[in-house]
């Protein structure tokens, strides 16, 4: 066959295969975006035309060369037809001799280079290489010499106007029937867009996988058969293993290599069977894993199957570490389920401290009647021991609930830890190592002292009981200034500056199961009769009261550390906090008329006895409004013994009515229950003295004393 015939072949050939197919690496989807699929069809179809009427001109050429009408010898083209169809070929020819000098070029040649024909024949195609490729030209041209045929070898050539363009070369060796070297036969097509598709197409994938590694959620994803066919960096990380280690292995050679549980990957691969099944994406709760560096971690996935038209089928997997947000709902559900119980429990305190003030006070005035039998003194005092016991706990519950009112003032923390420190020390075994560090600068708090020093004393109670054998408990105070930026070590907690307080034991620690209830009210892991279970939920309610915060860090056999935190203002010096002392009265003022007012009946008729007892003349009410119809009737009064919460009109605003009619009056408040209102605000009103429910005889009538001998003296208002 005459190289005319070879070179239309090759043209043949070589168009059919450039094509129809796909450049390895390249997807179909990459090849359809340069065009639309309509284009790409009637493209096609043209094409297919065109290579039909070559095949049948080659045929007839074949017949016209075996019957001798065409010269298979010559250099030039021997026949018109030909001539035109080498010329007219969609794909640029070029043929080359043994030193790689262009011999012949058709047209579409010239046309995807831009150079005249004389400008071309007698060159070496390696002038038309890109400088850096020329050696690389030469070395490929000596291999293909060689191997007779070469497929795919991509160069780039420069234009005659200077632009740079991308080919790919597919070419032949002719050879003499002693087998030496005639011609190449080449064809060279410009893949410059689909290069730039390509270029375009990897930047995009390299994109991608950008993206996916720096996806805060682990990220998978897995063939039919369960095979990883990508997995993110955050999911390597967990797995400690890198980026391309659980590639082609399933869920099942992960558990063999021990990356997770057999009873896990048995798991996976069921939900995965699942998801391809029933074509609809899974979403599992949250489950546990332990991660590569040892923690415990929960996490949540979702699969989803992915079905792409003729290709298997495949599934999409995303993994949260959701453990900070399980973390976040934990406490937030325990802080509800506290709020809630605090309500219920302020409630239920409030009615006991209402029964407990009229025992207390009819025991305080039945042991003052005298008369009584030496067995009945024993059954009254036993009473009233019992009912301040009972008063103990439900001050417990309240301040759990925080429904106690506190006095806010200025608290020197250092001092008051110091100062109490000590009371600490003698009430603790011999055994127990006391260590207590508050050194400067001082933590100046705005809180209730008594509150706070029962807070403390609860967790040094706590401790002392984690080491019956002994051990080392260490209370230290530490300034701390947090700033916006500043991981908190508590959630919630705002910047600014606070006290921390740590009370650390080496006892006997406690399991995960407790620390979830510690400070619930009545829990408790201490045999029946040895403890209320209200110590904890006591700390609990007045750190909250003071706007603070709490945390526990335990473990079985690794001891105890209980941290509060308190807003705190940081300064240099130390402020007195213990609070003033009242001077007891001289003699009892008598003669005065009081306004007692009281919703529970009870309670009412026992202060009226007792201070009518003590030469007072009561004025008896059961709430606000009827207490204004007394007064007005029956006043005015020297002073007003008034209880807070009272249905109709409670005590602050029975003041304030009061104070309209007699500027100069006052009241001591009442109160078993926490009220929304300040010390400030009530002393506003009026009411410049409280009285905790319940009280007793002594100090109810000692409170009046001293409140009726300052009204006495001369300037008081």
């Amino acid at each position: 066959m005459g190289r005319g015939l070879v070179a239309v072949q090759l043209i043949r050939d070589m168009a059919l295969r450039h094509s129809f197919q796909a450049r390895p690496g390249v997807s179909e989807g990459t090849r359809s975006g340069a065009v639309t699929m309509q284009d790409e069809h009637r493209t096609k179809r043209q094409l297919i035309a065109e290579l039909n009427e070559l095949r049948r001109q080659v045929r007839r050429m074949a017949e016209a060369e075996a019957e001798g009408d065409v010269d298979a010898g010559e250099d030039d083209l021997p026949d018109a037809v030909l001539r035109s169809l080498f010329q007219d070929a969609p794909l640029a020819y070029q043929s080359l001799d043994e030193t790689g000098n262009i011999l012949s070029v058709n047209r579409a040649w010239l046309e995807l280079l831009g150079y005249a024909k004389d400008e071309a024949i007698g060159r070496s195609f390696g002038d038309f290489v890109a400088p850096e490729q020329v050696d690389l030209f030469h070395e490929r041209f000596a291999r293909f010499k060689m191997m007779d045929d070469v497929r795919g070898v991509e160069y780039d050539v420069v234009r005659s106007d200077g632009l740079r363009i991308a080919v790919v070369i597919d070419g032949r060796i002719a050879r003499d029937a002693d087998g030496r070297f005639l011609r190449t036969h080449c064809i060279l097509q410009d893949i410059t867009e689909r290069r730039r598709m390509e270029d375009a197409l990897i930047e995009s994938e390299e994109m991608l996988r950008q993206v996916v590694d720096s996806l805060p959620v682990t990220l998978f994803m897995k063939d039919g058969e369960g095979h990883y066919t990508l997995i993110n960096r955050a999911s390597a990380i967990y797995y400690g293993v890198d980026l391309r280690h659980n590639l082609g292995k399933t869920d099942a050679d992960l558990a063999a290599e021990g990356l997770i549980t057999p009873e896990r990957a048995l798991a996976r691969q069921a939900i995965d069977r699942e998801v391809l099944r029933s074509g609809e994406a899974h979403h599992s709760p949250a489950y546990p894993w332990t991660t590569a560096d040892g923690k415990a971690r929960w996490f949540s996935t979702t699969r989803i199957p992915l079905r792409v038209p003729g290709r298997p089928d495949r599934i999409l997997g995303v993994s949260v570490d959701i453990t900070e947000l399980r973390d976040a709902q934990e406490q937030l559900a325990r802080q509800e389920r506290l709020a809630a119980i605090g309500q219920l429990a302020g409630g239920i305190a409030h009615d006991f401290n209402n029964i407990l003030t009229a025992i207390l006070l009819t025991a305080d005035t039945l042991v003052r009647a005298g008369s009584l039998s030496p067995l009945a003194r024993r059954g009254i005092d036993t009473i009233a021991e019992e009912s301040r016991g009972a008063a103990a706990l439900v001050q417990q519950v309240l301040d759990f609930g925080r429904r106690t009112m506190i006095e806010v003032r200025p608290v020197a923390l250092g001092s008051l830890i110091r100062r109490t420190g000590e009371l600490w020390r003698r009430a603790l075994p011999t055994q127990i190592d006391l260590e207590i560090t508050a050194t400067p600068p001082e933590c100046e708090v705005m809180g209730d002292a008594p509150r706070i020093q029962q807070a403390l004393m609860n967790l040094v109670v706590n401790a002392r009981d984690a080491m019956p054998d002994g051990g080392r408990l260490s209370i230290r105070l530490s300034p701390l200034v947090l700033q916006s930026d500043d991981e908190p070590p508590v959630p919630g907690m705002e910047a600014g500056e606070w006290a921390g307080v740590t009370v650390a034991d080496t006892g006997e620690g406690m399991a995960p199961e407790v620390v979830a209830h510690l400070f619930e009210p009545f829990f408790t892991t201490k045999p029946v009769g040895a403890g209320t279970g209200l110590g904890l939920a006591q700390v609990y309610g007045i750190v909250q009261q003071h706007h603070g915060y709490i945390d526990c860090e335990t473990g079985v056999g690794h001891g105890t550390i209980f941290r509060i935190y308190l807003p705190a203002k940081i300064v240099e010096s130390s402020i007195d906090t213990t609070p003033a002392r009242a001077t007891d009265p001289e003699a009892r003022l008598a003669q005065r008329t009081l306004l007692v007012v009281e919703d529970e009946e009870a309670i009412r008729a026992v202060l009226e006895d007792i201070l009518s007892s003590q030469g007072f003349r009561v004025l008896a009410a059961r709430d606000g409004l009827d207490a204004l119809a007394r007064y007005r009737k029956d006043g005015p009064v020297d002073l007003v013994v008034t209880d807070l919460m009272m249905p109709v009109m409670g005590g602050s605003t029975l003041m304030r009515e009061l104070r309209r009619l007699d500027p100069r009056l006052k009241g001591i408040a009442l109160t078993g229950y926490w009220v929304e209102d300040d010390i400030d605000s009530l002393r506003a009103d009026g009411l410049v003295e409280v009285l905790r429910k319940p009280f007793d005889f002594d100090t109810l009538c000692a409170t009046i004393e001293r409140l009726l001998d300052e009204s006495s003296k001369p300037g008081t208002t």
